[in-house]
């Protein structure tokens, strides 16, 4: 007897909103980012490989980068490779991800408070 599984979509968003709107952070090199970076079973590309596992989509009307996947994903994961394409592009100094429910990130720029010494 076979055991038949239900396939599960499991979602999360990224949202990128304050970086795009000042123009410091480019949506499609970060989703390019994720089609390369994304592993299944060790093996790294499965979104560009035709494989159905993982679908990486943005809205470049809301700045949300959406990933969809038919496997276990951990959102970890995703903030990870976040933190990894910040460092990448040198804005890690300045930009944090901040989970806002509990399938999304959002992107934030440090609270930097500067204080007056009197």
């Amino acid at each position: 007897m076979s055991k038949k599984s239900s396939k599960t979509v499991v979602s999360y968003s990224v949202d990128c909103l304050k970086p795009v709107d000042d123009e410091i952070f480019d949506l499609t090199g970060f989703e390019t980012f994720l089609k390369e970076r994304l592993k299944y079973e060790g093996k790294a590309g499965v979104a560009l490989s035709g494989n159905s596992v993982y679908t990486v989509s943005s809205d470049i009307g809301n700045a949300t980068v959406r990933v969809d996947s038919t496997v276990d994903l951990s959102k970890r994961y995703i903030k990870y490779l976040t933190k990894k394409y910040l460092k990448a592009e040198g804005l890690r100094d300045y930009i944090t991800v901040i989970a806002n429910s509990k399938s999304s990130y959002e992107l934030r720029y440090f609270d930097v408070q500067e204080e007056d010494e009197a």
